[in-house]
């Protein structure tokens, strides 16, 4: 009777990392996380040897509060309007070279769709969270403000406003400029990835959905710009000048005749606003209605 032979079954563990590579890369993280945490310790050394502790705890919270919550606000309504894009994507693509190029991408992205949205999520929480915790000083100035009881000749409001409220404002409003600006660009590419936006073709370059979610966007964007103008008046009472910092002779006489424009702007607002809620109240008739 024949014996078979007890050779062993080789195994090949394809993909597996090198021990160097894996070092390498723990390595790289400790250090940043070293690095990053030695300039929280060095100021805690600061403060501590001033009796100041408390100073450097509410900077530290504030910097936390901020990043969470510019971090959640930014990545969840530029993945909301990725979402929105992808649902409201057309069922049927008509036959194109570029329809069938972006096919291939299409075919590379959807098995892994659920991983690139999470890339995404952490990326967009990451950056917007770190922008948002620089803005500890204008919201801590913005929290604690407090009336210096001097009002402002040119505009009747008090000073304090100035100094605690008005860059916060501007921060505020440039963030939400950028979050539209970036909403649109990241609906823009999902829509043209599922055909969306067609570029090639003669007629129906865009389908309705596309049309009404980035008309949205682009209306707030228009509206959020027409509010940063509008707060910009106030801003040249801290112009700086060669000789004064502040509103001049001619801010007043020559830069202030605009002022005659602004009593109309509020009615232009609204009525701007009234055609983006048209806008709106389409683009949900539009959800209610099977993609074309």
């Amino acid at each position: 009777m024949a014996m078979t032979s007890n050779a062993l079954p080789q195994f090949k563990f394809k993909g597996r990392r090198s021990p160097l590579t894996l070092t390498i890369v723990i390595l790289v993280v400790l250090s940043g996380v070293l690095l990053s945490l030695s300039g929280f310790y060095a100021d805690w050394l600061w403060f501590k040897s001033v009796d100041f502790t408390s100073v450097w705890t509410t900077v530290l919270t504030t910097k936390i509060f901020l990043f969470v919550i510019a971090g959640l606000l930014t990545s969840s309504i530029i993945l909301l309007n990725i979402i929105i894009a992808y649902k409201r994507r057309p069922l049927y693509v008509p036959l194109s070279i570029e329809a069938d190029n972006l096919e291939r991408y299409r075919a590379q992205i959807e098995p892994i769709k659920r991983w690139v949205v999470l890339a995404l999520a952490v990326g967009l929480f990451y950056f917007a969270g770190t922008s948002g915790s620089a803005m500890w000083e204008s919201w801590l100035l913005f929290k604690n403000s407090t009336s210096f009881g001097v009002k402002d000749p040119q505009f009747n409001m008090d000073i304090s406003f100035f100094a605690f409220k008005l860059p916060f404002y501007q921060t505020m409003i440039a963030w939400a400029i950028s979050t539209l600006i970036l909403s649109i660009i990241a609906a823009a590419v999902v829509h043209y990835l599922y055909g969306g936006i067609r570029l090639q073709v003669q007629e129906d370059r865009t389908t309705v959905a596309a049309r009404v979610q980035l008309s949205v966007l682009l209306g707030g964007v228009v509206l959020m710009k027409a509010v940063a103008y509008w707060f910009d008046r106030y801003q040249l009472a801290l112009k700086e000048s060669k000789l004064i910092t502040g509103l001049t002779f001619t801010d007043v006489n020559a830069l202030f005749l605009l002022k005659r424009f602004w009593p109309g702007l509020p009615s232009c607002v609204r009525c701007y606003f009234s055609q983006i809620l048209f806008v709106v109240h389409g683009f949900y008739q539009l959800l209610e209605q099977p993609s074309l």
